[in-house]
């Protein structure tokens, strides 16, 4: 026997679809950008971060870098509060901040350790 709640669902075309805990629109196309460890990338809808094992950082497309910042070497450790990302130098993070909506925070004056994230 079917749920009135199922019943309504079908009739009214709002099924959704849920993968690894995250509800999808039914829509195949809901872009967002993701964090993949060396690059930011765009990625069309859930399923296919999921897939590339990235990390969300916001709803819509990345955008693109093209403010210049120096080659200075003088790294940063920062902290986002869910990961851990290495920075050449302050302007780098900043500009990684703006530019992809996220709050790194500087945690360490030197890189982070390869472990940081395990």
């Amino acid at each position: 026997m079917l749920t009135p709640l199922f019943l309504f669902l079908i009739v009214s075309g709002l099924a959704l679809f849920v993968v690894r805990g995250e509800v999808c629109p039914p829509s195949d196309e809901f872009p967002l950008c993701a964090d993949c460890g060396d690059k930011m990338q765009s990625f069309t809808n859930l399923h296919e971060m999921y897939d590339a094992k990235c990390d969300f950082q916001h709803y819509g497309y990345c955008t693109a870098n093209h403010a210049p910042c120096t080659l200075e070497l003088a790294p940063k450790c920062a902290w986002n509060g869910r990961k851990f990302k290495s920075f050449s130098n302050p302007c780098l993070l900043n500009q990684f901040n703006k530019f992809y909506y996220d709050q790194y925070v500087v945690v360490s004056n030197c890189p982070c350790r390869d472990d940081a994230n395990s």
